[in-house]
């Protein structure tokens, strides 16, 4: 019990000096946030001309590369190569479509061992809670929590 209340004053006297140490690092940091501010806002005047020629060129580039892919595209859809050169080429993907249904049922009657069962556990453990099976043992997990108003 007096091991707890040294340690709670510890707490509260180390929080109380990190409280301190925030508030000179805050202050500090608002400092170097200015100058990063002014910094970035002299930079990006002093090359706007540079920054919008960079943006137009990554449009421009942006837009190549959809034009590109979409000939690329239809290329493939009209010849069936996959490949235009060791570049360029088309990715396919597929992706089985079916109902659900018809699948289990066919599982059910050819491949069996295709259904898995699964446990709803959220489910499960509310009826256990409320059960009290003899198979099912509760753990408690205890955690310490400290106000951070100490």
């Amino acid at each position: 019990m007096n091991e707890i209340l040294e340690l709670k004053e510890k707490v509260a006297v180390l929080r109380n000096n990190l409280g301190e140490w925030r508030e000179a690092y805050d202050k500090e940091k608002a400092w170097l946030d200015e100058r990063i501010a002014d910094l970035t806002k002299l930079w990006e005047t002093k090359n706007a001309e540079l920054i919008e020629s960079f943006r137009e060129s990554a449009q421009a580039n942006g837009e190549a590369e959809h034009e590109l892919r979409e000939a690329l595209v239809a290329h493939y859809e009209k010849t069936g190569n996959k490949t235009f050169d060791k570049q360029l080429s088309v990715r396919v993907n597929t992706k089985l479509i079916y109902p659900t249904g018809k699948a289990l049922d066919w599982c059910k009657a050819n491949a069996p061992f295709l259904i898995k069962e699964e446990l709803d556990v959220k489910n499960f453990e509310q009826v256990a809670k409320a059960q009290n099976f003899d198979f099912v043992e509760v753990e408690e997990k205890v955690s310490a929590v400290i106000s951070k108003e100490l």
